[in-house]
């Protein structure tokens, strides 16, 4: 019984050390509902309740705490650096027409922008943006792609920097705080248009 405690233990304590090292608590609202279940947990360890009965209890509440910390206080901060879903706010806010909305050609997708626009945002190859018939549209584009436009001498008439991670390949460096900035990439949202000089 007391092996399970301490692998329970530290288990949970990992994890919570994880999520509240890579991204502290935004609002004290969910500090105070962590010591909330904490407090409960507290009084189900020492409880006098069936020794079987206890762990169950337990093992069950450790789940429920640890997904409720991931769920309310590291997916969503997760979530901040997935280019798309902030494209996709971005879109809203600004009130641009996602119809209006493209990417390139090409191994780059964003199923998130997708999901929050509604819509499969559908594809173009660099020389249609080329030939002006795209003014005024929108590219959601990746750092890599922003050379490909580049050599084709396209220009823009706005240009939003979005900060950009993949999320599926998480690492040390992007978990610390003080090391993420150096390894995020950018995406932008850049408005066609034909005029010859570019705007940064």
């Amino acid at each position: 019984m007391v092996i399970q405690y301490v692998l329970l233990s530290l288990g949970s304590s990992f994890v919570l050390f994880i999520i509240l090292w890579s991204f502290p608590l935004p609002h004290i609202a969910w500090l105070i509902c962590d010591l909330i279940l904490i407090s409960i947990l507290v009084y189900i360890i020492i409880s006098k309740i069936d020794s079987a009965q206890k762990l169950v209890l337990i093992s069950v509440y450790f789940m429920v705490f640890i997904n409720f910390s991931l769920n309310t206080q590291f997916y969503p901060r997760l979530l901040q650096f997935q280019a798309g879903n902030n494209a996709a706010l971005l879109i809203n806010k600004q009130n641009i027409n996602p119809n209006d909305v493209f990417m390139l050609s090409g191994d780059y997708n964003s199923w998130s922008l997708d999901f929050y626009t509604n819509r499969l945002t559908p594809k173009i190859n660099v020389e249609t943006v080329s030939e002006n018939k795209m003014d005024s549209k929108w590219l959601f584009v990746y750092e890599d792609q922003m050379k490909e436009l580049s050599a084709k001498n396209l220009q823009w008439s706005k240009k939003i920097e979005i900060d950009h991670y993949r999320i599926t390949r998480l690492n040390l460096k992007f978990l610390n705080p003080n090391t993420r900035d150096a390894i995020l990439k950018k995406a932008y949202l850049l408005q066609i248009k034909k005029t010859n000089i570019k705007e940064e």
